[in-house]
């Protein structure tokens, strides 16, 4: 009687950084890396399914999303003109303001206000509320002082940590004065870099700051106090950061992202894969050894249902 041999079971994922003659395969369990892979979905199990398809809801040309648990924003371009838009839940939108175009939008939401910028105009949102109000320094409320107090500068990107919010203008991110994320002091409140910066996330206790070189980590509580150290020897792809709250374990060389409970992380692309940035600026590429990715200066990236989506512009 012939005897059954399992062949194939399901996978480890995508590895193309290997001679696909030479791929891991277990022959008792039928478990193997993919030399190709295109539209599926694989498993915490191994198991291999369909990746779940697409609806087209809005027909236009639209860029630069946001939900951070509220509202979301987009942008849309028509006749040559950007528009920030509402996005509702039946689909439909309500535009609220003119924008430059083709300028990609960044949001920061603190509380219940989203921030935002795009190099050429900033403003700010409040939930439920579908008007956009300008962004400027209020009158200052503190003892007498002598510093030259700004509006906050419009940049191309922005982050909320500690009280303070950080926007990035080429080489340099300005910091607002300490719980006044509307009030700056350009002169002296400010982090110099040797080159462009196009990424900026924080985690409890710092950022992970981009520039087009690498990737930098700025420990301590408050701007005057950040300690700058090197995390990777190369940069971030700009676009494709965002954050997630949960937890990161390493067993035996294998490691684990965990949705539940834990703190808050960073996850981004770079040419040398997807790495995960948490605390005291310990840092795991998670795809260094199984994949090669595409050259790319700009991307996307979101976290939906517990699942990091990345897309990069070769």
């Amino acid at each position: 009687m012939a005897k059954l041999a399992t062949l194939f079971t399901g996978s480890t994922g995508l590895n193309n950084k290997q001679d696909p003659a030479r791929l891991s395969y277990n022959p008792k369990t039928g478990i193997s890396d993919l030399a190709a892979v295109s539209n599926v979905v694989v498993e915490d199990s191994k198991r291999i399914s369909r990746r779940k398809g697409y609806t087209k809801r809005v027909t236009a040309d639209v860029h630069s999303m946001f939900c951070d648990g509220g509202d979301c924003l987009f942008v849309k371009e028509e006749a040559g003109q950007g528009a920030l838009c509402f996005l509702h839940s039946d689909y439909s939108s309500t535009s609220v303001r003119s924008l430059t175009p083709n300028a990609r939008m960044r949001y920061e939401q603190v509380d219940n206000v989203i921030y935002y910028m795009n190099g050429y105009e900033r403003g700010k949102v409040r939930k439920g509320d579908y008007t956009s109000y300008t962004w400027d320094m209020g009158t200052y409320v503190g003892p007498e002082t002598k510093r030259v107090l700004s509006d906050p500068p419009t940049g191309t990107n922005l982050a909320y940590y500690n009280g303070q919010m950080y926007i990035v203008q080429g080489k340099t991110i300005w910091a607002s004065d300490g719980f006044d994320i509307s009030t700056y002091d350009l002169a002296n409140n400010l982090l110099p870099f040797e080159n462009n910066v196009n990424m900026i996330r924080p985690v409890v206790d710092g950022l992970y700051i981009g520039t087009e070189k690498k990737v930098l980590f700025m420990q301590g509580p408050s701007s005057v106090e950040l300690a700058e150290s090197s995390v990777t020897d190369y940069p971030a792809v700009e676009g494709t950061d965002c954050k997630f709250i949960g937890s990161v374990a390493v067993s035996q060389g294998v490691v684990t992202i965990s949705p539940k409970g834990g703190t808050k992380y960073a996850i981004w692309l770079s040419q040398e894969g997807v790495c995960v940035g948490g605390p005291e600026g310990h840092i795991l590429n998670l795809t260094e050894d199984r994949l090669v990715l595409p050259n790319a200066l700009t991307g996307a990236g979101l976290v939906y249902e517990d699942k990091y989506v990345a897309t990069m512009n070769p």
